[in-house]
């Protein structure tokens, strides 16, 4: 035996374990970001200890995680000097601190980033993994041309067309997952419809906005509980109805979606509302 048990002896191992002294408030940023634009996050930092408690953050190299997608594992959309962080060097004691992340996407990158924050910590109460913030970004690349779709009208009737993001798109689950609040964008539409006599105006009817909040996610840290940061959403949908007094005929609608990689359509004919 490599290490063999001898008689009247035993073997005795203690963990000592103590609670962090600060406290990482931001454990992950990410999100869907566009190319050749410009991300602002923070990293939200607490001492609870009575004293003084130096970080010094920076990318970890070492834990450059591989960078994947739906086909499998893929080269990273940017490299690490895209990302840029700064911060002050001592958290003092019961003070919170803010560690600004600066992200600058490149110019015609694509795919994802996967990566994280070493905060560089000094605290032998968090262990190497607990000091870290994962990162994970997606680059998006918004649509240039239209769907398109041809349908044909039997008598001269109003036609009505609904047209809705799907709240549980990637899209949708991405701005979620999005750390960084104040970047995320609405969904929107470019809609267009022309007759055998060429383009009509449409009248836009309504638009409806509706979602679904929840309290208390799993992943949301436990001392922000009692915080307005409670409530997050977990989707959304975007709703937009036009009418137009159509002729029959042949059509063709054209959809240009803005931060909508999945939307659903609805054609009516007949008399509206």
């Amino acid at each position: 035996m490599p290490y063999p048990d001898y008689i009247n002896s035993m073997h005795f191992s203690v963990d000592v374990w103590t609670p962090p002294k600060i406290q990482i408030q931001t454990p992950y940023i990410g999100g869907r970001v566009e190319s050749g634009e410009t991300y602002d996050y923070e990293i939200k930092l607490e001492n609870i200890a009575d004293k003084d408690i130096s970080i010094d953050p920076k990318i970890n190299e070492n834990n450059r995680m591989y960078d994947y997608g739906p086909y499998g594992s893929m080269s990273a959309a940017f490299e690490d000097n895209a990302i840029t962080i700064t911060g002050p060097s001592v958290v003092k004691a019961g003070e919170t601190v803010i560690v600004n992340v600066h992200l600058e996407v490149p110019d015609d990158s694509k795919g994802r980033y996967n990566g994280a924050i070493d905060l560089g910590i000094d605290d032998p109460s968090i262990r190497e993994w607990e000091g870290e913030v994962q990162m994970n970004f997606e680059v998006w690349t918004q649509p240039t041309e239209p769907y398109t779709k041809t349908f044909t009208t039997g008598a001269d009737d109003t036609i009505t067309i609904e047209i809705s993001s799907n709240p549980f798109s990637e899209y949708a689950y991405g701005m979620w997952m999005d750390s960084n609040t104040q970047d995320r964008k609405e969904p929107s539409f470019d809609v267009t419809l022309e007759g055998e006599s060429g383009e009509v105006e449409m009248t836009l009817v309504k638009t409806t906005y509706s979602g679904s909040v929840s309290l208390g996610m799993s992943n949301f840290p436990p001392w922000e509980v009692d915080s307005t940061g409670i409530y997050q959403d977990i989707s959304s949908s975007y709703v937009e109805e036009y009418s137009v007094s159509g002729a029959a005929g042949d059509w063709t609608l054209g959809i240009l979606p803005s931060n909508a990689d999945m939307f659903s359509y609805t054609i009516a004919f007949g008399p509206g509302e």
